[in-house]
């Protein structure tokens, strides 16, 4: 039996291979950006389920069902959580669909509506 010494790929394959660097794929931001984001906003709709629960204290003080401003506060904080949900699951289908700027819109909501939602909650009164 012979054997040879010649390795099993000769160095001229080794040669034409492509190098790591033109394999490797450039990392899409935006998709991290997006997964992130919608992260962020599953934790926030955690956190306004248990806000929505409690939404009810802001008509604690008195005459607070005669103010305007208690009830735009309470159905800013009911609705906060629905947000967060619709808000990025609509995104990704305008995302799939090629509409990135509407999709960045979209995922922005949840962030605008707790922004109102705060802004709105700083102006009841206290008991």
């Amino acid at each position: 039996m012979t054997y040879s010494l010649k390795p099993p790929l000769s160095y001229s394959a080794i040669s034409r291979r492509a190098p790591a660097r033109l394999l490797a794929r450039p990392v899409n931001w935006q998709l991290v950006g997006m997964i992130a984001s919608t992260a962020l906003c599953a934790v926030a709709s955690g956190l306004g389920a248990v806000a929505a629960i409690v939404s009810p204290m802001v008509f604690d003080a008195r005459g607070s069902v005669l103010n305007p401003l208690a009830w735009l506060a309470f159905l800013l904080v009911i609705s906060f959580w629905a947000v967060c949900l619709l808000g990025p699951y609509l995104s990704w289908v305008l995302w799939a669909r090629g509409q990135t700027q509407r999709a960045w819109a979209l995922m922005a909501t949840p962030l605008a509506w707790g922004v109102l939602t705060l802004a709105v909650l700083q102006f009841l009164p206290a008991k």
